[in-house]
Formats: C-alpha cells, structure tokens, sequence
C-alpha cells in the first residue's frame, strides 16, 4: 500500500472520528451542565488566550467586549475530544475568543468596533502600511454602516448565539487551497458544515487582522482575497482583503479577478 493511499485512510479515519463525537455532542441532553475549567487543550493554554483576547479588547477601546467574555474557559468533555481532534487533523494553531454574535451588527457598536480595528499606527508597522482610512469600504464605496442591516452572520443562527465562544484556526495560508470559481464556495461550506467545520465572518476578519498585523507588523490576504461563507450580504458572496493603494481593508461583493482562499475554522460555545 502506498504511504499516499495510508495517509488518505488516516485523514478518512480522523475525520470519522471527529463526525462521530459531533454526533455524541448534539445529541447530549446535559450537554450544557457537565463543563468544567479547562486551561490547557493540545497545545492551546486557553487561560493565556482568555487573558490575550481580555487585554486586547481592552486596550482598543472595547471595554464592554472584554467584560462580556468569561472568567474561564469552560468546556464539556465532549468538547475537549472534538477540539483535541480537530487540532490533530487540520494543524489548528490560534486561537480567538469573542463576544456573542448577537452584539456583532449593532449599530453603535459596530461603528467602534470596526473604526478601532482599522485606525491608529501600529508599532513596527511601515509607514506606507499604515490604515488611512477608519474602517471597511466595499469595492463599489458603498459605507459599510449603510449595508449592516443587510448583513447576516451565521453565527447568529446558532441556537447557542447569545454566548461567547472560541474559535480555533490555522493561521498560516500557505497549504490552502487558491481558488478562482465562486461557484464551488457553497459545495465547499457544505462540506466544512458535514465535518463540524466552520469558515469566516465579517466580524472575525476584521478583529483577526488587526491582530495580525500587531503581531507581525504586515498585512494578511495582499495577494489573494478571503472568502468570508459566513456572512452573506444579500446573495452576494463576501470577499475581503488589505489594499496597498487605498491603505485599508477592501470588502468585495463579488470576486472574478483575484484567487481567494476559504479558510476551515472551528467553534466552541462558551
């Protein structure tokens, strides 16, 4: 048998096993009551992203969001086994941790929370990287506050959505697929949906690239765009990505010029 052909069944074998502990979750009466204090999951120490995400938030303004989140991270055994698998199969390396979607398209709250994260020098950054403009701005120059209301956010459809929670991801790009057909983006969500799996939001891009470009004093997606499948702005497909000339984050309705990549990601309810 060739090493390819193993490393297929392996792939085929993690992923069963991570289906049947989704199974065991959602079908849990007590889901919900048997959590309890987790610091450390594979190599996650929640207790110092708890701390990370506190201070960053903090530190931007967000005072609210900060004391929204929990004191600890809690999680059921159930859900240490699907994170533990995840992070095995798909190389899941960051963490975020954030507020209840129910809060994420509010009006006077996102007005802040998306001028904080695009405004203000970020130290080491160079100077030509630097946000000129507070905000998004869709391609057509359509202001961002004028399309919340048509905005929707998945997240919000979960039954779990007044709660914090924690997303985990894989921050390097390198090994993503690039695509080109916006058209292959819903069968590709479906399957991330069938294995637990979860993509992007508006909301969780715009505070992920702040954070990486503080983190590692440049800009992420210059050179493709990301697809953001989990939210939608009418029946247009969301793409998002920094612009160099323009100097701030670009949102495009629709994308038939530049290779995207949809980036898999999961979610734990807090």
């Amino acid at each position: 048998m060739s090493k390819h052909l193993e490393h297929g069944q392996e792939e085929d074998r993690d992923v069963g096993k991570i289906r049947e502990l989704l199974s065991l979750r959602s079908s849990a009466p007590t889901f919900s009551s048997d959590k309890k204090s987790v610091d450390r999951v594979g190599n996650f120490s929640l207790k110092e992203d708890l701390a990370f995400w506190k201070e960053f938030y903090f530190s931007h303004g967000l005072r609210g969001v900060a004391e929204c989140l929990p004191k600890e991270v809690q999680l059921a055994p159930t859900e240490i086994m699907i994170m533990e698998a995840m992070i095995g199969r798909y190389g899941f390396d960051t963490a975020q941790i954030l507020p209840s979607p129910m809060i994420h398209l509010k009006y006077q709250f996102a007005d802040q929370f998306f001028k904080t994260t695009t405004s203000g020098e970020v130290a080491g950054l160079p100077g030509d990287q630097h946000y000129n403009t507070p905000g998004y701005c869709l391609k057509d120059g359509v202001s961002h506050l004028n399309q919340l209301g048509e905005l929707r956010d998945d997240r919000m459809e979960s039954h779990r959505s007044y709660r914090p929670y924690l997303k985990l991801y894989k921050e390097g790009q390198e090994e993503l697929l690039h695509l080109r057909n916006p058209e292959l983006i819903p069968d590709l969500a479906l399957r991330y949906s069938n294995d637990g799996l979860s993509g992007d939001t508006l909301f969780e891009y715009m505070l992920e690239q702040r954070a990486y470009v503080e983190k590692n004093h440049q800009h992420p997606d210059t050179s493709c765009l990301r697809s953001l499948v989990d939210t939608k702005l009418g029946n247009g497909i969301l793409f998002a990505g920094w612009q160099p000339h323009y100097r701030r984050v670009l949102i495009y309705r629709n994308n038939g010029i530049k290779p995207f990549i949809v980036r898999p990601s999961a979610i734990f309810p807090l």
